[in-house]
């Protein structure tokens, strides 16, 4: 996205965003839904269960958790390069993440799309999402190399398999016979 720079000064999380307390869930689903057609009695469905569930989502809290490791992780290898989050869908949206990071002047970033897989559902909704909050901050001298899709680097694989062994050692050969394992992308 623009102009390739061997220079990259810092990093773009770009995330699917959530709501942070009750009140968000509404506005928050209008976003995620704007331009569809969706029934409000299934708009309802889906913000009675956020509020089953507590009334938020963890997704932001997560994220802004792995944004925090990552730069700490940068640091502690030298590389005291700025991390910056921004969501699709819900604060911070990508172009206040855009703007802040043209307010403090930096030009030429790595973005890291938080969906590993590849689809036109996923990643590239966040690739054009990116161009689209470029665009609405007038932000055309903001570079972005991005990391390509992860779904299947080693590491993100043995993380899952490691997941999934913890899960599974403890239990007993019933609980083993009766559980099935089931990969999503959402």
């Amino acid at each position: 996205m623009g102009t390739p720079s061997s220079r990259i000064d810092h990093i773009l999380l770009i995330g699917f965003g959530g709501p942070t307390r009750p009140e968000e869930i509404r506005p928050f689903l209008e976003v995620v839904t704007r331009g569809a057609r969706v029934p409000p009695q299934r708009l309802q469905e889906v913000a009675h269960h956020y509020k089953a569930t507590g009334g938020f989502s963890p997704y932001n809290r997560c994220a802004a958790q792995l944004s925090e490791k990552l730069r700490q992780a940068l640091g502690a290898h030298g590389l005291n390069l700025p991390v910056f989050l921004g969501m699709r869908n819900w604060h911070p949206f990508l172009s206040e993440a855009l703007a802040e990071i043209k307010d403090k002047g930096f030009r030429h970033g790595l973005g890291i799309v938080l969906a590993p897989h590849r689809s036109e559902a996923s990643f590239d909704r966040y690739v054009r999402s990116l161009e689209q909050a470029r665009e609405e901050i007038r932000a055309s001298d903001l570079f972005y190399e991005l990391l390509r899709p992860w779904y299947d680097h080693p590491l993100f694989l043995k993380a899952q398999a490691d997941q999934a062994r913890r899960l599974w050692e403890p239990m007993n050969p019933a609980e083993r016979a009766a559980t099935h394992l089931l990969f999503t992308a959402h």
